[in-house]
């Protein structure tokens, strides 16, 4: 082995490359070798390199600790990974593969000694009670969970998985619990007196159903430093006790610095109400929220800002309802105006526009912190914002979504001019209206930037389809069945749409695959992976 290892055995092949064998490998120094192998997923690594010899075991064992194995089939599973799982302190995995991945429950902590983490990709199913055990296994082993959630609204279910792995003896620090789907109705709930003081836990990403559930929650999470939260809405005929929270000081987290939160139905005082026990220790502060009481910069700064002495960081959006029959502009000129009233304001960048579709005005904190599921409608071209001086941009966004509103030639020239890395463009058709002069007027504008276009809903109108013209480096399309069977029998009537579909290189069919012909998509999209999964 010795003697092959030190001998050099490239060969100069008829093509004029250098074919590399084994001995050439051993030749190379440590540092080489690593060079290269960041270029290689812990998969591939596991496969190719793995039980070498010994020096490349000591190698590769940084690159492949944290393995994801979530594209392997059962076999490679069976063939590969078992060689590697005593040093594993991450896995990566779907639902599917969890009993070949840990045959027994009971078995786990002698097959995965140093395993820390997981990310599941959990599916709810009628019979819970294995994953169940598996959960209590790992709440006592792993410091660090992840579940991406799939399921159809089982909440006594997610009331079970989340129970586990929020009690006093579990010793998880990081726990995630999130949804596959943004738009999913999967929530969390807890009655009150449910939970027991978790002294381990102190980073927490979950999605809950009521307002008096986050009380309950932060009420016995007592080492608490960061929490990402989704309130789904206020309960019908809600009793609980807010108040609560102040008489709970012994088992707060006095170490929360950092806060991010999204909600709806919230009142303004309980948001203040919540805030208020961890006023001298939240650093980080970011709420997406819709709000029913009169909001402003003056409010604003004088319950939250100023009361919150480590804060260095205030990152919001509310949309704030308003009374009907209102004078639009002359509130926002209002509005707009008490984000300039002091010395806080002016190093901060403040944007305000009305929405017609809730209706509310909405107040944001520039960088915009937007979310996917977040809709846009042409009203945001009448916004107002409190530093005039300085061009609106917004490079951060990467996608947008447009619903409710008309899409005119000169609301695209807004989106093309603002947000200038725009890569996304989501379009609920079944609720916009498109004006002719977009895709058949002499100035149609061109959207280079756009690389993936997604559709909700189908209309017998041609103008969604036409609207690729306006995307030449379109690379991704998302649409249902029935779009696909509409664009199969007109794509053919413009050369410029028969182009731009063969440089589709995704497609994906999200619900009625049946009412497009696959031969005619396979020909009107040669050169696309072509998925079909409903979301």
């Amino acid at each position: 082995m010795e003697q092959e290892d030190n001998h050099t055995a490239s060969k100069i092949q008829s093509n004029g490359y250098v074919k590399m064998t084994k001995s050439n490998l051993m030749t190379l120094p440590n540092e080489l070798i690593d060079m290269f192998l960041i270029y290689l997923s812990s998969c591939e690594i596991v496969q190719s390199f793995n039980n070498l010899n010994a020096r490349f075991n000591s190698l590769i064992y940084r690159f492949i600790h944290n393995i994801n194995v979530t594209s392997k089939r059962k076999a490679w599973l069976n063939k590969y990974f078992t060689s590697v799982q005593l040093f594993v302190t991450k896995v990566i995995f779907n639902h599917s593969q969890l009993q070949t991945l840990f045959p027994k429950p009971s078995t786990i902590t002698n097959q995965y000694r140093s395993l820390q983490s997981i990310v599941w990709n959990y599916k709810f199913i009628d019979d819970n009670q294995l994953c169940l055990s598996y959960l209590n296994i790992f709440r006592r082993k792993l410091s660090s969970i992840t579940l991406n959630v799939s399921s159809d609204d089982e909440e006594t279910v997610h009331l079970n998985v989340a129970l586990s792995l929020l009690q006093d003896d579990s010793y998880i620090s990081q726990l995630s619990l999130n949804s596959k789907d943004e738009f999913s109705n999967m929530w969390f709930s807890f009655a009150p007196n449910i939970l027991k003081i978790n002294r381990y836990l102190k980073y927490l990403t979950i999605k809950l159903h009521y307002i008096h559930d986050l009380f309950i929650l932060i009420e016995n999470l007592s080492v608490l430093e960061y929490l990402n939260v989704d309130v789904c809405e206020v309960e019908e005929k809600d009793v609980y006790n807010y108040n609560n929270i102040l008489n709970k000081t012994a088992t707060l987290s006095p170490f929360l610095k950092e806060v991010i939160m999204n909600a709806m139905d919230f009142t303004y005082p309980r948001l203040l109400l919540f805030l208020q026990p961890f006023q001298q220790c939240i650093e980080l502060l970011t709420l997406n929220m819709s709000i029913r009481d009169k909001l402003d910069g003056e409010i604003l700064e004088s319950t939250i800002i100023t009361k919150m002495s480590k804060l260095k960081q205030f990152k919001f959006i509310f949309q704030v309802d308003h009374k009907e029959n209102v004078n639009i502009n002359k509130d926002l000129d209002k509005l707009i105006s008490t984000f300039r009233s002091t010395s806080y304001w002016s190093t901060q960048s403040i944007m305000c526009y009305h929405d017609r579709s809730i209706p509310c005005y909405t107040i944001l904190s520039l960088p915009w912190i937007w979310s996917e599921s977040d809709s846009l409608t042409n009203e945001i071209m009448n916004y107002r914002i409190n530093n005039t001086s300085v061009p609106l941009e917004m490079p951060e966004i990467k996608s947008i979504y447009l619903a409710g509103t008309d899409i005119s030639l000169e609301f695209l020239k807004f989106i093309k001019k603002i947000f200038i890395n725009l890569r996304k463009m989501i379009i609920s058709w079944h609720t916009c209206t498109i004006d002719e002069r977009v895709v058949y007027g002499k100035n149609r504008i061109k959207l280079e930037t756009i690389h993936t276009l997604k559709y909700y809903g189908a209309t017998d109108d041609l103008e969604y389809v036409d609207f690729f013209l306006l995307t030449p480096n379109l690379r991704r399309l998302v649409v249902d069945g029935s779009t696909i069977h509409v664009i199969n029998g007109y794509v053919y009537e413009d050369e410029r749409l028969v182009s731009i579909c063969k440089r589709i290189s995704h497609l994906h069919i999200f619900r009625h695959y049946d009412n497009c012909n696959e031969d005619e998509t396979e020909k009107t999209f040669p050169n696309a992976i072509i998925s079909k999964k409903e979301f």
